[in-house]
């Protein structure tokens, strides 16, 4: 045995039917987390201490045996938080909340609290710059891109979030269905809302927010069942309460429907996190000089960013799709050619990264790149872009900042950081 309680009846006569709006209707006992373990079984004695029972009337549950509980245990959940600094609006007022987060932290309690999430930990990388002005909801799939640059070079290490101050609000976040990057606000309800799209949910319809889930089986985003608040010791009214996926902020908590669908996710390979890596993966034959193939699609129109090389893993789609980029020689020969699908992102579009082991013959014989997918064609060139600057911390190798539209002025921390320049499709490698 692993637990025991005894509950007094007191005073009160048993209730006869259900009222989950009142805990006095019923008798309660908070049983401890470490005792909730796979395999664990639970049996309830009624002891009628003398006083007649009605016919049928049962004083055991199970009758006879004990009750499995359907216990699992997710994957420990490892969030890693990438404060990001916008060079046009620099506030570094986002520090405040990264500062000394924890587990237990206010800043992470309601992601722990209404998100399949059990063991838990917290890492606060090192700060990202960006050039993209935040302030303007437009360069914010942008910013969600240089993320997911900075999770597949890191070795999908955990879920990353990218997080700016909340006077940055050009949007409040973004992030893929399914996969484990976002980007967002330092504000709690927005972390969770962010992450819970990287857990695999979409919207609930409550306040206008867009690609609302059609399987959503609850009116208004509604919690639809009563919830309850552990560390308040309340009940919460699905009347009042909307799910934390909706626009409605006012009173959120969580659905059964939309913490079955983020288990189920986090069950199911947790959108491919490598619990195991390392916080700075070892050089090795996995990992090496990677051209970084990076794009998307936004508001119907395919954009293929500036090709880099940056240190990390190979990178490949694991299955084909209606997408193809493509690269090509001065003659057109193909010099690489991966098809795929895209990660759909919340607010509409899509997304992808792929790092493509680094041929240095490319720095000649790479004229071109190709993306081409149902929306039609984007292309690159040597020079087709505005100058972007890449720069990595000289030691690990790992993107410190991208800067685009480089006019040639000071960057940041370049005094301690290794800097190339691509205007499409990078003219040398790193060495």
């Amino acid at each position: 045995m692993v637990f025991e309680q005894l509950i007094q009846s007191g005073a009160g006569r048993i209730p006869t039917r259900i009222d989950e709006s009142r805990l006095t209707g019923s008798y309660n006992v908070e049983i401890p987390g470490s005792a909730i373990q796979p395999g664990v079984e639970m049996v309830v004695e009624l002891d009628p201490g003398g006083v007649s029972l009605a016919p049928e009337s049962q004083t055991r549950y199970p009758p006879e045996g004990a009750m499995a509980l359907d216990v699992v245990e997710p994957p420990v959940y490892r969030i890693i938080l990438a404060p990001t600094i916008s060079r046009p609006a620099p506030d570094s007022a986002v520090f405040d909340w990264v500062d000394g987060v924890n587990p237990e932290s206010e800043q992470m309690r309601l992601a722990r609290t209404i998100l399949p999430v059990g063991d838990m930990e917290v890492e606060v990388r090192e700060t990202y710059t960006t050039s993209l002005d935040l302030r303007s909801f437009g360069n914010w799939w942008r910013w969600r891109n240089e993320m997911g640059v900075l999770y597949e070079q890191e070795g999908r290490r955990g879920y990353y979030y990218g997080v700016v101050s909340r006077n940055l609000l050009g949007v409040a976040g973004i992030a893929n269905i399914g996969y484990p990057v976002s980007v967002g606000s330092d504000v709690d309800y927005v972390h969770t809302h962010e992450v819970g799209h990287t857990m695999n949910l979409y919207h609930a319809p409550c306040g206008g927010a867009g690609g609302p889930d059609p399987e959503y089986p609850y009116e208004n985003g509604s919690i639809g069942v009563w919830g309850y608040d552990m560390a308040e010791g309340v009940l919460l009214d699905p009347e009042r309460y909307a799910d934390v996926m909706s626009y409605c902020f006012d009173n959120i908590w969580v659905s059964d429907y939309q913490f079955d669908r983020a288990m189920t996710h986090r069950l199911d390979g947790d959108g491919g996190i490598n619990h195991e890596a390392e916080a700075a993966p070892p050089p090795g034959p996995d990992r090496g000089e990677m051209l970084v193939v990076w794009g998307g699609v936004w508001e119907g129109h395919l954009s293929l960013e500036p090709a880099f090389v940056l240190e990390g893993p190979v990178v490949l789609p694991e299955s084909d799709g209606p997408y193809r980029v493509v690269g090509l020689g001065e003659n057109g020969e193909t010099r690489f050619s991966l098809s795929f699908s895209p990660i759909p992102l919340d607010h509409g579009g899509s997304s992808f990264v792929f790092f493509i082991p680094y041929r240095h013959e490319w720095a000649d014989n790479l004229e071109r790149m190709v993306l081409a997918g149902p929306e039609g064609e984007y292309a690159l060139t040597r020079d087709g872009e505005p100058e972007m600057a890449v720069l990595t911390d000289p030691v690990t190798g790992r993107l410190r900042a991208i800067v685009r539209d480089w006019d040639g002025g000071p960057l940041p921390g370049e005094e301690s950081a290794n800097v190339t320049v691509t205007r499409g499709i990078p003219a040398a490698g790193l060495r």
